[in-house]
């Protein structure tokens, strides 16, 4: 389903369930949209399409904001890991993006104020070095339109992973 019904439907599942559809989600596209960016290299209008499918499921994944007490689950699921995957070898800018918004969306202070479970994220976050990524990401947006948005992110998720 397209559109405001799948979200609405996604928003109505039980929370564990709404986890494990989402960041399954967010490993199918992420998965589809890598072979075919190695089969169609130099190509990219044959990996268009999973790209932009990629990015809405990214987009999709600030439901789990809304979940903290879920984040132990999506963290056990590899969650985190792919983002730092997606933020440090994706090639496509929007992306980056996308994985910079999700991120400061999840790390979010008031989301740790509201359930300390939240806190499990910021440790794999921290284990994972995210910062350098995140800031050779910077680095690589700059001169990008979206640097300033992206920035923003990476400053915000910064002060909270440390």
């Amino acid at each position: 389903m397209e559109g405001g019904v799948a979200e609405d439907d996604d928003a109505n599942l039980d929370p564990v369930t709404l986890v494990k559809k989402l960041v399954a989600g967010v490993k199918a596209k992420m998965n589809e949209n890598i072979k075919k960016r190695a089969m169609h290299a130099g190509e990219p209008e044959k990996f268009m399409e999973s790209e932009l499918a990629l990015d809405e499921e990214l987009e999709k994944a600030t439901l789990l904001a809304v979940n903290p007490a879920q984040y132990p689950l999506a963290v056990s699921m590899g969650l985190p890991t792919m983002l730092v995957q997606l933020a440090a070898t994706h090639e496509n800018n929007d992306i980056l993006c996308s994985v910079m918004s999700l991120l400061s969306e999840l790390t979010d202070a008031d989301i740790v104020t509201e359930d300390e479970r939240a806190l499990c994220l910021h440790e794999d976050l921290a284990r994972l070095d995210i910062l350098p990524t995140m800031l050779q990401g910077l680095t690589r947006l700059s001169g990008v339109s979206a640097a300033g948005h992206c920035y923003d992110a990476v400053v915000s998720t910064s002060r909270r992973v440390e």
